[in-house]
């Protein structure tokens, strides 16, 4: 489509399979638009230069005064929802789309808003408006509308508590209205646009299911900067938008892999999803074990000699958190298990008194703890390890915990044949995060990436990445940086705090990443999610999970030390299957598994694809 004149573009609608481009020239006085027509939404045809929308009066409306156009249909009769001259929204209806007749402005509406397509609740039109929340409105004749008092969703929270929102579009499925809508935001002086969805429930429209709410697209800065939403269409199992920039040009951006958002949501069948494994707990505290006896929990694993061995947090006795060692053959049950810790605190930073400990000949013992809190908490020790082997050595990275400074990562190793032979001769540990900072949740990618180590760790609220030369340079006083991030999401379930919970697993499809996290409704309540790293670009995620894999449910993951913990810290790939070992509420070691090549492939239908910002949108119409 080309035009000799500048334009802007008003609104977008889709019907008998069409998809219909309202444009006009930019001169505020001007009343006609044009209306133009694609099958694919890319390219388009003039349908007709003479639209028109005309007031009860006969009088026509200067279509250069209006903005924020949204299409819609009732049955045989096409609606526009667009704001007047005064900012008021207003309601036009029209059954060939080019002649317009104006039904009514709302005096108490100033923000866009979008009638919900052929649908109706409890026989009532339903309209979905708002700038800084998103609300419902209810009519029978078109023009009287009762607005709920509660808004559907608000832009309150940390992350978007200065932005502002625009309905884009409305698709009706089986079970939800998805409400497709643009939030515009700033960010330290740059702007940023996304795309989201809200999922309402289809019986009853003022229901907001914030667990299934996505963001599906962000662009900050570049283009974006200068250009505004005109509206948002579907095409076959994608989604395109269209802009208008300063410079006078349309461009449309094509949103792909969003295929579950057809699907219900609500089957669990098509999200990948870990099975617990029926005799969880694998592994209880020990009441004649001193170092036990209390809590097992939060193990790290890792798979040598064909065998999967397990190194676990463990509190007994002396309140300190210590590590025990099980080991397996399948993966799922623990024969072998340490009667003493492979690794206790031994360093002033552990709240031990660097020296070896009494109770076993070892040549280092370390620990570490936390922010469990309570009596845990009080007497340091080590906690929540992660366990990576990278050629001949296994390396360790813990919680070191004194007791009342803040919780740091230290760090240890002992060589793979060490390991292998149960001979706990392990490096003397080193504190590798700075002073004065809560650091925790470090691992060890399980090989170097042009050259370089690749550490992972957590500072509220994100995952931080770190690539380091040599390992032997965090030697206790050169510290990790925090150079790269991945962050939480706001509005998905890993809102609040994200991190790191298993050693990466190298597949395929790239390096598979099991991760903890909590959202802002509960963040009591510990889940596990999963992520796709590029295998080259570790730093750039490549899908991410919609919902939790697992969730605390079960009795084990409520009923011991605390209530809603589903923590990990360990899986591996093994003979086809992904393990993942987590501790269930502070109190006891569990597994839970899936098929790897389906729980890959689900991951990648219906997890988050990365979110591209594009130097440029897909395609231009001029």
């Amino acid at each position: 489509m080309k035009d000799h004149q500048p334009i802007r573009g008003f609104g977008v609608g889709q019907f008998q399979d069409k998809i219909f481009l309202f444009v006009a020239p930019t001169a505020k006085k001007t009343a006609k638009f044009r209306l133009f027509t694609s099958p694919q939404g890319e390219r388009f045809k003039l349908h007709s230069q003479r639209g028109e929308i005309k007031t009860r009066q006969g009088k026509l409306v200067k279509t250069g005064q209006t903005s924020h156009w949204r299409a819609s249909k009732l049955g045989r009769m096409f609606l526009l929802n667009f704001l007047t001259a005064s900012g008021r929204l207003a309601t036009a209806y029209s059954a060939n789309l080019v002649h317009w007749q104006k039904i009514v402005t709302q005096p108490a509406i100033s923000q866009p808003g979008l009638i919900v397509p052929d649908y109706q609740y409890n026989d009532q039109s339903v309209l979905l408006f708002g700038r800084h929340d998103l609300r419902v409105a209810f009519s029978r004749d078109l023009q009287h509308w009762q607005v709920n008092d509660n808004p559907i969703l608000s832009l309150n929270t940390e992350q978007t508590h200065n932005g502002k929102l625009e309905i884009a579009n409305v698709i009706v499925t089986d079970q939800h209205l998805l409400a497709f809508y643009f939030l515009f935001k700033q960010e330290q002086g740059v702007p940023v646009y996304s795309l989201r969805v809200a999922f309402l429930n289809k019986n009853n429209p003022g229901e907001h299911n914030r667990k299934l709410h996505q963001v599906l697209w962000q662009q900050r800065g570049g283009w974006a900067a200068s250009a505004q939403p005109i509206g948002l269409v579907k095409d076959k199992q994608s989604l395109i938008s269209y802009w208008q920039t300063d410079a006078k040009q349309i461009l449309t951006l094509r949103h792909e892999h969003h295929q579950s958002l057809w699907q219900t949501p609500e089957d669990k069948s098509f999200y990948p999803l870990l099975t617990r494994l029926a005799d969880n707990p694998i592994l209880r505290p020990v009441p004649g074990h001193w170092w036990e006896s209390l809590a097992v929990f939060n193990p790290a694993a890792v798979k040598q000699d064909d065998k999967i061995h397990l190194v676990y947090r463990a509190v007994g006795q002396t309140y300190q958190s210590m590590l025990g060692y099980a080991s397996s053959q399948d993966g799922l049950h623990f024969d072998q298990r340490s009667d003493q810790p492979i690794f206790a605190p031994s360093q002033n930073f552990e709240g031990g008194n660097e020296q070896p400990a009494s109770f076993c000949s070892l040549q280092f013992i370390s620990g570490g703890a936390g922010d469990w809190g309570g009596w845990a908490g009080g007497y340091g020790g080590c906690e929540d390890p992660r366990l990576t082997k990278i050629g001949d050595r296994l390396y360790l990275i813990y919680v070191a915990f004194d007791g009342w400074s803040e919780p740091r990562l230290a760090m240890t190793s002992i060589s793979a044949a060490d390991f292998g032979q149960q001979r706990w001769q392990w490096q003397k540990p080193v504190l590798i995060s700075k002073p004065g900072e809560i650091n925790k949740s470090g691992c060890l990618l399980p090989e170097k990436i042009n050259g370089k180590y690749v550490l992972f760790h957590r500072v509220f609220p994100d995952i931080l990445i770190d690539f380091i030369d040599d390992l032997d340079h965090l030697d206790g006083q050169t510290w990790l940086k925090g150079q790269y991030r991945i962050q939480r999401r706001e509005d998905y379930w890993d809102s609040r705090k994200v991190c790191v919970g298993a050693t990466p697993i190298k597949t395929p499809e790239g390096w598979l990443v099991i991760y903890n996290a909590v959202d802002d409704l509960d963040d009591r309540i510990y889940k596990l999610g999963a992520m796709l790293l590029d295998r080259q670009d570790p730093t750039r995620v490549l899908y991410r999970c919609r919902a939790p894999i697992l969730t605390a449910e079960t009795g084990y993951e409520n009923g011991g030390l605390k209530y809603g913990v589903a923590y990990a810290c360990g899986a591996v790939e093994h003979q086809g299957k992904l393990i993942a070992y987590y501790g269930g509420s502070d109190e006891f070691v569990c597994v839970a598994h899936s098929p790897m090549e389906e729980f890959l492939d689900k991951l990648k239908k219906t997890g988050q694809p990365r979110l591209q910002p594009l130097e440029q949108p897909v395609k231009m119409i001029h």
